[in-house]
């Protein structure tokens, strides 16, 4: 596939790179041909794109383009959550892709009016716009040995080392036994980022 091709086809009309925040990036695109319409691709933490989408992509052909667009009922959405937390008790990362199509005049007016505001997102310009699933990636990030050479130093020098990640509690887990942060690692050992908001203070009450 020629993949420079396929982008001079495509114009950009706005950008949001990911942010550790909102944990997800977008971007909204037209193309030939396409008339008053523009996609909005998105990408980011599985549980932060999934409730926004409303439908899901299925049944991909030979040129792994789907040919159906169907509701994201409960009972599939449960099914995606189930191998979400599988793949993540293997370490993995997931990422959801997702895409909205909107129209574009309407979606350019309130982005050139909205988007010099202090908190923008092209989220807000989409007017409430459901997602569209189209699929769900596990990422892995393989530990380096020499990481867990300076884990191993660092405690034989009596330091108790600790991992702060944006990863879930599953992947976050099982990176720590990798490393050789924590060995037998319970979940009873893991602070998660909303409870430390919730009791007011960093570090209050947490044992490290």
């Amino acid at each position: 596939m020629d993949i420079d091709g396929v982008r001079r086809t495509f114009t950009t009309l706005a950008m949001e790179p990911f942010h550790s925040d909102t944990r997800r990036s977008g971007v909204a695109t037209t193309g030939l041909g396409w008339g008053n319409c523009c996609v909005v691709h998105w990408r980011g933490a599985a549980e932060v794109i999934l409730p926004f989408c409303q439908r899901r992509a299925c049944n991909a052909d030979a040129e792994g383009g789907y040919v159906d667009i169907v509701d994201f009922a409960e009972e599939e959405r449960s099914k995606v959550q189930d191998t979400i937390a599988k793949m993540e008790e293997r370490g993995l990362s997931c990422l959801a892709l997702a895409y909205c199509e909107v129209n574009r005049a309407s979606f350019e007016h309130a982005h050139s009016t909205q988007s010099q505001n202090e908190g923008y997102s092209i989220q807000n310009s989409l007017q409430g716009t459901d997602l569209t699933l189209l699929s769900v990636v596990g990422m892995k990030d393989t530990c380096r040995e020499q990481a867990r050479d300076h884990v191993r130093k660092a405690k034989e020098a009596g330091l108790r080392v600790i991992m702060v990640t944006g990863d879930s509690v599953a992947a976050a887990r099982v990176a720590a036994e990798e490393s050789g942060i924590l060995d037998g690692i319970s979940y009873a050992d893991m602070v998660v980022g909303t409870w430390i908001s919730e009791i007011g203070s960093v570090g209050a009450g947490i044992p490290w």
